[in-house]
């Protein structure tokens, strides 16, 4: 068994790594990235009972970034708040700051929370809490931020819920 989560975690870095060769970068809108993802998944079973808010900055500078990876994060993000809670909402958050150069997008949840000993794990390849989940999705995210020069920080309270912070230079 050992000898197959090492291959399983050999192949997960593997497309990681492939991730960084085939980074397709162009000028993005990343509130339009977010309202088309939400519109495509919002009919689908697993966010049936999640409600989506939105406080998106009107005049956000486009970010060079390879929308499908970005898409991936978001979606991984969407997908493990919906899999955390029977019910409840998903707010996303998008502004710029330090004047401008850096640009914020935030993913919160009213789920229950993750418990403290869980937090320092949780970008760990392998590192799962789901039953049927294989603990690459946040680390691949990972992965996926820092290769668009940026960073993926978390805050959570249990009981409240989980907010993922994206930060990305401008």
């Amino acid at each position: 068994m050992g000898e197959q989560l090492d291959r399983i975690e050999n192949f997960a870095t593997g497309l990681m790594e492939l991730g960084v060769l085939k980074l397709k970068k162009e000028p993005s809108d990343l509130n339009v990235l977010v309202h088309k993802l939400v519109d495509f998944i919002r009919g689908q079973k697993r966010f049936r009972n999640v409600e989506f808010e939105f406080d998106l900055a009107e005049k956000l500078p486009a970010m060079e970034a390879d929308q499908g990876q970005i898409h991936q994060v978001l979606m991984n993000l969407y997908a493990n708040a919906a899999d955390a809670m029977d019910k409840g909402v998903v707010r996303t958050r998008t502004c710029t700051e330090r004047e401008g150069s850096i640009l914020v997008v935030e993913v919160e949840d009213t789920g229950p929370g993750i418990p403290e000993e869980r937090l320092e794990k949780i970008f760990e390849s392998g590192f799962t809490t789901k039953d049927t989940g294989h603990g690459f999705g946040l680390a691949v995210c990972r992965r996926i931020v820092e290769n668009h020069q940026g960073e993926i920080t978390l805050r959570s309270v249990v009981g409240q819920g989980t907010t993922f912070r994206l930060e990305f230079r401008l």
